[in-house]
C-alpha cells in the first residue's frame, strides 16, 4: 500500500490495540475511522516520524484513501460550517472522517469525462 502524501511504502506496525500501517519514507500513519481515538493513549509510542516533516505534508489536506482505490466511493470537496460542534448525538467531523452526504444541485446532459491525464497544470 502506497502512502497517500508522499507515496512512500507502507509497513505493518503492531500496537497493543492493533495493527496500523507506517509509512517508510515520511513516518505517517494510515488507521482506520475513528480509531485515532483508541490510539491517542499510545499516540507518542506509535507517532516515530520526524515533526517537521510532518507539518509539511500535514499541509496537503486532499487525499485519496489508499485502502479503497477500486471502489465507487466518490471523493469530493465539501464546505461544512462549524465541522468541529457536537450535534445532537452526533460525534465533530474530523480530517479524513467518512460521512454519508446528501448533494443538492442540477443535472446535466451531454457531459464529457477527461481523463487526469489529459488535463496538464496551466490549464
Amino acid at each position: 500500500m502506497q502512502c497517500p502524501k508522499c507515496s512512500g511504502t507502507f509497513v505493518h506496525v503492531q500496537t497493543p490495540l492493533g495493527v496500523i500501517e507506517r509509512c517508510q519514507d515520511c513516518g505517517g500513519l494510515w488507521f482506520d475511522v475513528l480509531e485515532h481515538q483508541d490510539l491517542k493513549a499510545i499516540a507518542k509510542s506509535i507517532d516515530t516520524g520526524d515533526k517537521a516533516m510532518g507539518i509539511k505534508y500535514n499541509e496537503i489536506k486532499n487525499i485519496l484513501c489508499p485502502v479503497c482505490p477500486n471502489t465507487r466511493m466518490l471523493n469530493v470537496i465539501a464546505q461544512v460550517e462549524n465541522p468541529y460542534e457536537q450535534m445532537g448525538d452526533r460525534p465533530p467531523l474530523a480530517v479524513g472522517l467518512f460521512v454519508d452526504a446528501e448533494i443538492h444541485g442540477a443535472m446535466f446532459d451531454n457531459i464529457v469525462v477527461l481523463p487526469r491525464v489529459a488535463l496538464r497544470s496551466e490549464n
